[in-house]
């Protein structure tokens, strides 16, 4: 049995900039690296509150989905990240949205106003 939109858990999804100084992140060092400043900012059980998934990852722009209430924790933590593997990272907050095609469309687009991918390579 579905359950109605009423009783789902609301969902915020934060558009993030990676400012790094050389190559490229992985998705999975940048979520270890979210986790473990999480842990240290405001434990275990608050992360596990905040239910955060990464949604996409494009270069240096990313969505992360976060719980509707722990938006501000999620926040703290985002900027509290500043070391990613030995290199040094910080990590901007765009903005936030209710929906991924709204962030997408706001966030995710290039020069010419469509919206990027991240499947061309650029050419």
């Amino acid at each position: 049995m579905k359950i109605p939109p009423s009783l789902r858990e609301k969902k915020r999804y934060v558009i993030f900039d990676m400012l790094s100084d050389g190559k490229k992140i992985k998705e999975r060092d940048l979520m270890d690296a979210i986790r473990s400043s999480g842990t240290s900012l405001i434990g275990s059980f608050g992360m596990s509150l905040c239910n955060m998934r990464m949604i996409k990852l494009n270069g240096r722009r990313g969505i992360l989905r976060c719980s509707r209430g722990e938006l501000n924790k999620v926040r703290a933590v985002l900027t509290m990240v500043n070391n990613i593997n030995g290199e040094r990272v910080a990590i901007d907050i765009m903005g936030v949205s209710g929906s991924i095609k709204k962030a997408t469309h706001k966030y995710f687009k290039d020069k010419r106003g469509d919206v990027d991918d991240g499947s061309s390579n650029g050419i």
